[in-house]
């Protein structure tokens, strides 16, 4: 009798050390901490963890668990939003490190060309997946490790944030299968060709004057605290403003309901009440400061975008609402909601929408700033720049306010267009259509961000084809290697009782 000795394995002193170094190197290696160490990890942080053999699902699943622990340590970030929100961080960074554990079973120490795209491209599918996923998840995708750096931003001008993800993927698969020279040429070409597109499209001499507000309002104060008292100074900062931006969820009592003091009012012009709305108060701030004007508020049960200028009013109402926080998934989820105070959901926003004033911009409302694809629905309106309203309030001292923040960069170069932010506490500030920041105001401090924006118009590949370019090239790269199995399949049969022949 033949006594057949199964391997033991152990996670030895090398292999932990190489398990906590790629932890650190892909958890921290995103623009909001480290532009050089997301360039490394860009590279062959995920191919330094495949260097560990042993127990690849489960170490694999841990990684990448580990890593959206820390990315989306914001959550983390209870004060304002309940406890709630834990089950959410550790379900997220569950459900992602168990899809890497079953993509790395697939990672070998020899793999082909074919296998190695095809398998960037299936990743790269997955990550697109996540963006219909109930109101769409887009968080943290590889490829924003790369985009750090202003030349290799440019890229996402070509194929957005999936091109990143496939290179990304790839680079660390060729690194892996130790074809270094690809690895390093791929990248070596995205910033030549980066750096060239900096050089051949000057910032246009065009601009609007902006006037940015950041009021820093706790969330749990708005409906208390007295805000156009607080606004109102602010205001002074915007002299010779053609747009002032208020942002998101700083207007309590919505719209149209008469609620605060007519001594707000910045114009003679006003009901007969002793009290005005927002609405009155806005329309008088547009005529004192002959400014256009945006503001983040509540109207009929949208949360929504108004904008108001000389005999113009519009209203934009929020696409991307967040379940459990802004609308109800499903009616069983209804007395899981009351709980936690929500009662009811708000009404979805129907399309983009284009606010037209002195210029035309298009017009963001917090998550929706993080879904390229979305946002630029508004190449088809011809914006002349883009405007985003933010409201990162609920979550203090933690990171999403500069997370959100890079995701929305990605916006503007993706569609060659300048980008206005503001936000309730930050990050509150202005970009070119390359990326470029113009300015920024300090996180958590009250103030105004005057900056002159660049009507820029950049054509952009992405622009116009949007994410069809990446997503064929993906099923391209899989049918590929799907035919190069069958074709393989074909040449050797199926081996029956420990024997196989070839035709």
């Amino acid at each position: 009798m033949t006594i057949v000795e199964i391997p033991t394995t152990r996670f030895n002193f090398k292999n932990s050390f190489i398990f906590l170094l790629a932890v650190f190197i892909v958890a921290f290696g995103q623009p909001i901490w480290s532009s050089w160490l997301g360039l490394v990890s860009s590279f062959c942080g995920f191919a330094l963890f495949w260097q560990i053999h042993q127990q690849r699902f489960w170490y694999s699943t841990l990684f990448f668990c580990l890593v959206q622990l820390v990315q989306l340590s914001w959550m983390g970030s209870v004060e304002y939003v309940g406890e709630g929100l834990i089950v959410s961080w550790i379900f997220f960074s569950l459900a992602l490190g168990l899809f890497f554990g079953l993509f790395s079973l697939f990672v070998k120490e020899k793999m082909s060309l074919s296998t190695i795209f095809a398998l960037a491209a299936l990743w790269t599918i997955f990550e697109r997946c996540r963006f219909f996923f109930l109101s769409g998840y887009s968080w943290n995708p590889v490829g924003l490790s790369l985009t750090g750096f202003l030349p290799f931003l440019q890229f996402a001008s070509l194929f957005g944030i999936l091109g990143f993800t496939f290179l990304v993927m790839s680079a660390n698969l060729l690194v892996k299968a130790k074809r270094y020279f690809l690895a390093g040429g791929s990248f070596a070409i995205v910033f030549l060709w980066g750096s060239i597109h900096l050089l051949l499209n000057a910032p246009s001499k065009e601009v609007v004057q902006v006037a940015l507000v950041q009021p820093n309002i706790p969330p749990v104060a708005i409906q208390s605290f007295p805000i156009w008292q607080k606004v109102m100074p602010l205001l002074e900062g915007a002299q010779g403003a053609e747009l002032i931006v208020l942002p998101e969820g700083v207007l309590p009592y919505g719209y149209e309901t008469l609620a605060f003091d007519k001594k707000f009012m910045r114009s003679s012009q006003a009901n007969s009440s002793a009290f005005v709305s927002n609405k009155e108060i806005l329309h008088s701030i547009s005529e004192e400061y002959h400014a256009d004007v945006i503001a983040g508020v509540d109207v009929d049960n949208y949360q929504a975008a108004v904008f108001i200028s000389p005999g113009v009013e519009q209203i934009y109402g929020k696409r991307v609402l967040l379940p459990f926080a802004e609308y109800i998934p499903f009616e069983w989820c209804a007395p899981i909601a009351a709980r936690f105070g929500m009662k009811a959901s708000y009404n979805q926003g129907e399309g983009p929408l284009i606010f037209q004033g002195r210029k035309r911009c298009g017009i963001g409302i917090c998550y929706e700033e993080t879904f390229g694809h979305l946002v630029r629905e508004n190449h088809e309106l011809e914006p002349d720049f883009l405007v985003f309203i933010v409201n990162d309030a609920w979550y203090p001292n933690s990171t999403l306010g500069r997370q959100h923040f890079f995701h929305a960069r990605l916006r503007a170069v993706e569609l060659g267009l300048s980008m206005a932010r503001a936000s309730t506490n930050g990050v509150t500030a202005a970009l070119d259509g390359h990326g470029r920041l113009l300015g920024a105001l300090p996180e958590n401090q009250a103030g105004v961000l005057n900056v002159a924006l660049p009507i820029c118009h950049f054509p952009t590949l992405y622009a116009y084809l949007g994410d069809a370019p990446m997503i064929l090239l993906c099923f391209l790269c899989i049918g590929f290697k799907i035919v190069t199995l069958i074709k393989s399949r074909r040449q050797w049969r199926i081996p029956l009782f420990g024997v196989s022949k070839r035709h």
